[in-house]
């Protein structure tokens, strides 16, 4: 019986352009979860009590702490670029903890946003709603253009393969990209996503595939296409964007891995299982990101 997976970008403002599109695939496949800038560890009942505790002192703390750092900044100290994560984990062991970590971090999202939760909805009248076929798979997709004058979301469904040990393995690749400031963004995903991809699987499983491997791959792949968009496009980077919700489904596993706040949902027989965590500025742990990477957050949001 096939279960579904779910995209999602820009449910909830009016004036953005909206996109979605639902994936009907085996239910045997495993899922996996991996999210680029994402810092996870495990959470129990009493670590999230005692943070209860300390949060307080601690947004006090973080307070004093930004308004130093502003004061610095605007004399030039610790000023540098705005620099990209490419450190990636060598240890395998480290990699399922995160893994794991991450799927955990989607799921407390999920239960703390009641209002948020996932279900099923005819499109309304206006929207453009086909279906596509990738390999034996059904998608439909449907997406809306706002107020913005024009639309800057893209979806990618395409179906490739991949020679990876000797081994040639088929890949189903789905996602969609929430383009910010206009569409160049979310067009260049689009069009270099595949190849990226499949070029860094390559890379990273030189002997065969693995989990890590893949891990490290998906990572890259955010990393670089972040990078070639600047350089492909410099008149436009600085003010153009797009977040990112990707799911790939290889070897039996469906991997999935975002950027921003897009989200992916799998309804596992009725039962919505959020598969991606929302990467917000307001989340401390992202915000900490931003600002080790000499970034800095305005109003929780941008």
């Amino acid at each position: 019986m096939p279960v579904n997976l779910n995209f999602d970008v820009n449910p909830r403002y009016q004036a953005s352009n909206h996109l979605n599109f639902t994936i009907a695939i085996p239910a045997n496949i495993q899922p996996n979860a991996v999210q680029k800038n994402s810092t996870s560890s495990t959470l129990t009942s009493r670590g999230q009590a005692r943070e209860g505790i300390f949060d307080p002192i601690k947004k006090c703390f973080d307070s004093i702490t930004h308004c130093f750092r502003s004061i610095f900044k605007w004399f030039g100290f610790f000023s540098r670029p705005i620099g990209d994560d490419t450190h990636l984990v060598s240890q395998e062991s480290e990699i399922q903890r995160r893994l794991s970590g991450q799927m955990q971090h989607a799921q407390l999202q999920m239960s703390h946003e009641p209002s948020k939760g996932f279900r099923y909805a005819f499109a309304p009248a206006g929207w453009n709603a086909h279906e596509e076929r990738v390999g034996n798979l059904a998608v439909g997709v449907c997406h809306a253009q706002g107020r913005r004058g024009s639309m800057e979301d893209e979806h990618l469904a395409v179906e490739t393969r991949v020679c990876i040990g000797g081994r040639d393995y088929p890949i189903e690749l789905f996602g969609i990209f929430d383009g910010h400031g206009g569409p160049e963004a979310s067009r260049f995903i689009r069009d270099h996503l595949q190849e990226e991809l499949s070029g860094a699987l390559r890379e990273f499983n030189p002997n065969g595939l693995t989990e890590a491997g893949t891990w490290r791959a998906l990572k890259m792949t955010f990393v670089r296409l972040h990078r070639n968009f600047k350089d492909a496009l410099p008149h436009v980077a600085n003010t153009q964007g797009s977040t990112a919700t990707v799911s790939m489904i290889l070897d039996n596993k469906l991997w999935t891995a975002n950027v921003g706040d897009s989200r992916t949902v799998l309804d596992n027989a009725g039962t919505p299982i959020q598969l991606s965590e929302d990467a917000k500025p307001s989340d401390p742990r992202y915000k900490r990101n931003i600002e080790k990477r000499g970034g800095e957050v305005a109003v929780n949001r941008i």
